[in-house]
């Protein structure tokens, strides 16, 4: 188990079922997940700059490495380097120096060969960040198991109460209504602002989380 301390009250390791990278406080309570499964295949190594609280991903699937904010955003990966395919290597282990550089040891012909870039590099490949909530976020990078429905992307209390005196208390009943929609994005945000007055933007939210969820787990 791959442990590391991202600030004076705060230490992340990796989840080695689902390979999300949590944070955890010194009690051991967990407080969110860093990364999502969405962004990452496999990860056995990886590193944090604390200053900038980025954490740094070796994905031994897609043979990449992957820079992530501490809200779990991938903002960057390298590219260029490693093998022809322009991926790196599988990494056997990932640090960083004082200066801010990504060491990468990697087994290369029957040797470890170090490879070292520079935070970011110009050869890096930009990735667009994302648009969704934290909230979002939180809700598709895991199973839903018995979450409440005010935990759905675009549901804050008010709209949560309403959906609660219909039934829809729990986050799976309203999944069930947008599978029963046959995940149809309008009838869905019309259902859901007729039956506890959401508005745009709030239906938006819910029908994209869903969906994104949906799209991961079934």
């Amino acid at each position: 188990m791959d442990i590391k301390v991202l600030d004076d009250q705060l230490y992340i390791l990796i989840n080695m079922n689902t390979y999300i990278i949590q944070i955890f406080d010194k009690k051991g309570h967990h407080q969110r997940n860093l990364v999502s499964s969405k962004y990452l295949t496999e990860c056995l190594y990886f590193a944090i700059n604390r200053t900038t609280k980025t954490i740094f991903a070796g994905d031994i699937v897609t043979n990449e490495l992957k820079a992530f904010s501490a809200d779990g955003e991938l903002m960057y990966k390298i590219g260029k380097h490693g093998d022809k395919r322009g991926n790196l290597i599988k990494p056997a282990g990932i640090d960083l120096t004082n200066d801010g550089e990504v060491v990468i040891v990697s087994p290369s012909k029957n040797k470890f060969m170090l490879q070292c870039f520079k935070v970011p590099p110009d050869n890096y490949h930009l990735l667009n960040m994302s648009s969704t909530s934290q909230k979002h976020r939180n809700f598709v990078c895991e199973p839903m198991g018995d979450k409440d429905v005010r935990e759905l992307a675009g549901i804050g209390d008010v709209l949560s109460g309403r959906l609660a005196e219909k039934g829809f208390d729990k986050a799976f009943v309203v999944l069930g209504q947008f599978l029963l929609l046959k995940k149809n994005e309008e009838l869905f945000k019309d259902w859901l602002k007729e039956s506890c007055g959401a508005n745009s933007k709030q239906s938006h939210d819910c029908y994209s989380c869903l969906s994104e969820w949906c799209n991961s787990f079934i």
